[in-house]
Parts: C-alpha cells; sequence; structure tokens
C-alpha cells in the first residue's frame, strides 16, 4: 500500500480528540525531559533581556502591591544573587518601585498565580509553558490532519517538537513567547470554526482568543484590519448576514474584554496612552537612522545613550515614562518627515530581516509552510494561516524586526501548514504516478467548486474508491439557509 493510500484509508475524524490528546502530552513530556536535560528547570532568567521586568511585574502581583516593576525587593533579588552575587538589576544602583505601563498584563498575572501557588522559584512557569507549547503543537496537529490526514499530522508533530529550536526555547525563557503562541494558535482554531460556519457565539470566540493575544502582546492589536479583511474576503461571504453579526461580535468582544487595561494605561499615565508607553517609548528605534542602517532590526535606545539629552527626574518613573515616549515619538515622526523614501523602504527590510532563517531547519519549516498554504488555500485553515502570517508581516513592517522572534506566536499555523506542505512535496516527488491529481487531493476543496471543475460521471468512477473527490462544503452558510 503506498503511503498515499494509507494515509486516505486512516484518515478518520472522529480520531481528532485522541490525536489532540496523544500530541499534547507527548509534546509536553518532551519539552520538560529536554529542559531537564539542559539543566534549565530551576535556574533563574537571565537579568539582560525582558524576564526581570514580567519576573518582578509577577511577584509583586502576587504579594497583592499591584502592577508594579520593584527591583529593590530583596526576595525578588535573592534567587539571581544567589547564582551570581555580582548580579547587576536593571534600574540602577537604587531601583525606585513604580507602575509598569510598558508590559501587557497576561502574562505577568500567570506568574503571579503560579508565584501565590508555589512561593518564589522559576520551575512552575517552566513547566507551565511545556504544556503550553504542548497545546499549541496538539491544536497544530489537529489542524494537519482536519485538512490533510494523518500522515501530515504526525509530521507536524515531528516538526514542532523536535525541528524547531524555537519552541524548546520558547518553554525555557521566561518571556511571553510561550503564551503568545497558545493564544495565537486558539485564534486560528477559532477563525477556522467561525468561517465554517459563523454564527454571533463563535465571533465571541474570535474576539477572545484576539483578547488573550492582545493582552499577551500588545502590537496584535494591529492585526485588526487583517482579520476583518478575512471575514470579508469573497462576495459570498460579504452577502452573508451571520458572518457580519460574527465580526460585530469579535470587535466588542475584544473591546469589553482590553478597554479595563487601556483605561488603567490612561489613569496611572495621566495621557492618552491605552497600549502604554513601550510603543511609543521605543518608536525611535524604529524611525532613525540607527535603525535604517541596522535594516530595520531593534536596538536599545538606552544603550545607545538615546536619551541622555533630556533631564528625567529620578524619584518620579511615571513621569520619566512619559517623557521618554514623548520624546522617542517626536523625534520618529521628524526623521520619518525628513526621510520618506528611507521611511518606505524599512518595511520590506523589517520584514526580510524577520523572515530570514537562521539555519536549515527555519529553512525547510518556512519553504514547506509557504507550499502548505498554497495547497490548503481552497480551505479556510489556509486562508487564516495566510492572513495572520500576512497580518504580523505587516506589523513587523510598521515596527520593528527582533530577528525571527516575532514568529514564534505563529509557529502552530505555520507548522501546520509545514506538514501538509511536506506531505504534498512527497506526493509529487515520490510517488510520481497521476502525481498532480493527489496533489489537489491532499486537501478537500472548503469552497463551492465551479462546475466545469467537476470530473465527468465515467472519469470519476475510474477513480479508486478512496480517491474520488467528496462533494465540497461551503465556508458559509447560502442565503437559504440564513433564513
Amino acid at each position: 500500500m503506498s503511503p498515499h493510500r494509507w494515509n486516505v484509508q486512516y484518515w478518520r475524524t472522529n480520531a481528532v480528540r485522541r490525536l489532540f490528546a496523544v500530541v499534547a502530552l507527548t509534546a509536553a513530556a518532551g519539552f520538560v525531559i529536554h529542559m531537564h536535560w539542559r539543566d534549565s528547570l530551576i535556574a533563574p532568567p537571565a537579568v539582560t533581556g525582558d524576564s526581570p521586568d514580567y519576573d518582578s511585574i509577577g511577584w509583586e502581583v502576587a504579594r497583592g502591591r499591584g502592577f508594579v516593576r520593584n527591583f529593590a525587593d530583596a526576595d525578588f533579588r535573592r534567587p539571581y544573587l544567589d547564582r551570581d552575587a555580582q548580579t547587576r538589576f536593571p534600574g540602577g544602583d537604587e531601583p525606585v518601585a513604580h507602575p509598569a505601563t510598558d508590559r501587557p498584563p497576561l502574562y505577568p498575572l500567570l506568574l503571579a498565580g503560579l508565584n501565590r501557588t508555589f512561593g518564589r522559584q522559576f520551575w512552575s512557569i517552566r513547566l507551565a509553558q511545556c504544556v503550553m507549547m504542548g497545546i499549541a503543537a496538539a491544536f497544530a496537529a489537529s489542524i494537519a490532519y482536519r485538512s490533510a490526514g494523518p500522515a501530515p499530522a504526525m509530521l507536524t508533530a515531528f516538526g514542532f517538537v523536535l525541528v524547531d529550536w524555537r519552541t524548546r526555547w520558547s518553554t525555557r525563557e521566561v518571556l511571553t513567547e510561550s503564551l503568545a503562541c497558545l493564544t495565537v494558535t486558539l485564534l486560528i482554531v477559532a477563525l477556522v470554526v467561525l468561517l465554517r460556519r459563523p454564527s454571533t457565539s463563535r465571533g465571541v470566540l474570535c474576539g477572545i482568543a484576539w483578547s488573550l493575544a492582545i493582552l499577551t502582546r500588545t502590537m496584535f492589536v494591529l492585526w485588526g484590519p487583517v482579520l476583518l479583511l478575512l471575514l470579508l474576503a469573497t462576495p459570498q461571504r460579504r452577502q452573508c448576514r451571520k458572518i457580519h453579526q460574527a465580526a460585530a461580535a469579535l470587535i466588542v468582544t475584544t473591546l469589553l474584554l482590553c478597554s479595563p487595561w487601556w483605561i488603567r494605561n490612561c489613569i496611572v499615565l495621566d495621557s492618552f496612552m491605552p497600549l502604554g508607553t513601550q510603543g511609543r517609548e521605543q518608536l525611535s528605534a524604529a524611525y532613525s537612522d540607527e535603525a535604517f542602517r541596522r535594516a530595520g532590526m531593534w536596538f536599545n535606545l538606552d544603550h545607545a545613550g538615546f536619551f541622555d539629552a533630556l533631564d528625567l527626574p529620578n524619584g518620579d518613573p511615571m513621569k520619566a515614562a512619559r517623557l521618554r515616549a514623548a520624546y522617542s515619538g517626536a523625534c520618529a515622526r521628524e526623521w520619518m518627515a525628513a526621510h520618506p523614501v528611507k521611511t518606505l523602504m524599512l518595511v520590506p527590510m523589517r520584514i526580510i530581516q524577520e523572515f530570514r532563517p537562521h539555519g536549515p531547519g527555519e529553512l525547510a519549516i518556512l519553504v514547506f509552510a509557504l507550499l502548505g498554504i498554497v495547497v490548503l488555500f481552497a480551505r479556510v485553515e489556509g486562508q487564516v494561516i495566510a492572513a495572520l502570517l500576512l497580518a504580523q508581516a505587516l506589523t513587523v513592517g510598521l515596527t520593528w524586526s527582533v530577528s525571527g522572534r516575532f514568529l514564534i506566536p505563529l509557529l502552530g499555523g505555520l507548522h501546520a501548514a509545514a506538514g501538509v506542505g511536506l506531505w504534498a512535496a512527497f506526493v509529487l516527488l515520490v510517488e510520481r504516478r497521476h502525481a498532480a491529481r493527489r496533489l489537489l487531493m491532499v486537501t478537500e476543496p472548503a469552497s463551492p467548486v465551479h462546475p466545469s471543475s467537476i470530473p465527468q460521471a465515467g472519469a470519476a468512477a475510474a477513480l479508486p474508491e478512496e480517491l474520488r473527490m467528496k462533494p465540497a462544503q461551503s465556508d458559509v452558510e447560502s442565503p437559504a439557509e440564513q433564513r
């Protein structure tokens, strides 16, 4: 039996739940074993990146002191100093506790819950991240299974856990990557479900998933226009009343869930800055001569001495944050006005920097993911993955690149597409007989098939039973069904 026939024969829709459970448990266990092997389960994170910020905020929330950053707290500093007595913390020699307005709340709240339950430690968040990435792997494998069968699903799980180093790195670091990957994968699944059978309740589910993503990474708020274009991409969807209701439910739900945090930022900063200070404060890292010289790669403005010209108040961190944000934003706008051509050139430069593979593994994943999106594009799964990939590319183009880190939240969708793409390449290159026909039948189109593309009865009867095309189903209801 050929692999393609085996894939079709064992393609059972009722096996998705078992597949999900097996992949989630196996992937999470694999991540934990790898972390234990690397001796990184209990060690504190490095103090040179964003990890101390999240760790400090999570610890302060757990102690009931609010969404505050406090590098002077003795309990916070102890595990770092136990590892290295010469550790130098952010904030200078005399850091001042102050409300944090440059970090979204969901990941610190997760840290706070774990700190409150298990005390001051780091193993619980890393185990939680292993579970989150295991669930993301299971959702990715489920997408590939529903789209193309068990073989692509196994390839998806294998690539997610063993081939891609980024998933293992994300479980080790005390950063938002694991949670962002899970929330974006949930958004992919929710959008697929919505487009297959639109309803207001499914629009609410999409709004919840998108809100969780925004509250994990603020940049995801910029996905809004692309999400609306996805929902209204075809004439059939634009004419569907339930699609419009679902889109409205998505927007309203997102506003309801995110607005408390946005209002809090405005109150704390005493200024209309609902998204906080990080974006505006770092704007000159995106639009400046140095940003152009680095081809759109983010750089640390503090280390570059960008804010040295400001007379910042030492005892008022909130005022200092407002001044930094206003200064950086003004300098960036002035630079864009003076260099319009360079401003436009930075958009593709950043996208290239972000999508540029850093090794053969990343290259293979990206190539097969693009092939998988092409193969899947007749189904809503391919359309959703392509839309979110486009949304993130545009977001990176408008902000800055961090050399691939902004692709990690999309790894669930990328690996689902890569599994399908690798299977399609196998069908084409290895099983050469009827390769073109079999490639088309790797997936079952979810959109209506034009009558001219339907095989004649005699030709269809000549095909083996397992290779005959099943009747296609529309991704939205017909006007008669709506009534």
